[in-house]
């Protein structure tokens, strides 16, 4: 844990809060800056790897470097299903309930996490939750994404990490005693 706290603190600054001037002025914000800049428009070499790997499924890139520190993509775990634009039209045809594999690769070191989301539209308000692996197309797809990773010599990081607290950090979203792991490697917008 104190090798990821390391890397966490080379680009956040340690004790000062995000709306103190100093934040965005400090080396560390500086240092976080240039690191989402050197990803700009490199992250659909992966998702061509994932839709090769997963050629029966739609992949999303996701990825918004402007407020994540990660590459993020989306698997729709429906085969041959393609995404459609609208979203309430796509749930209907999954019969009211989507299920994705939600990859995270971080841009700040060598890590990753992934979880299945499933999304619901009941009375015409969204819900999501965390779902298990439920099936053996769901731990195949689950094998061979970590089997990819593996040969990018991506670490998995668990549950248990990603949800531990930083000490002494504050985010844009998120107040001191409140950033984990998860928030600094990957997304302040997303919850685990």
């Amino acid at each position: 844990m104190g090798e990821l706290l390391s890397l966490i603190y080379n680009f956040f600054p340690k004790g000062i809060a995000f709306n103190d001037v100093r934040y965005k002025l400090s080396e560390e914000y500086n240092r976080l800056s240039r690191k989402r800049n050197e990803f700009k428009g490199k992250t659909s070499l992966l998702v061509k790897e994932i839709e090769k790997l997963l050629p029966e499924y739609s992949v999303v890139d996701w990825t918004n470097l402007e407020e994540y520190n990660c590459m993020q993509y989306k698997v729709l775990i429906a085969k041959d299903q393609k995404i459609l634009d609208d979203d309430v039209e796509l749930i209907n045809v999954l019969g009211g309930r989507r299920i994705d594999l939600v990859l995270y690769v971080s841009i700040l070191g060598d890590f990753y996490y992934f979880n299945y989301v499933n999304t619901n539209l009941i009375e015409g308000n969204w819900h999501f939750s965390s779902v298990n692996v439920i099936n053996k197309e769901m731990q195949r797809i689950s094998i061979e994404i970590d089997s990819l990773m593996k040969r990018k010599k991506r670490t998995k990081l668990e549950d248990l990490v990603c949800k531990s607290f930083v000490p002494d950090l504050e985010t844009e979203l998120l107040n001191f005693g409140e950033v984990r792991v998860f928030n600094c490697l990957f997304s302040e917008l997303d919850t685990i």
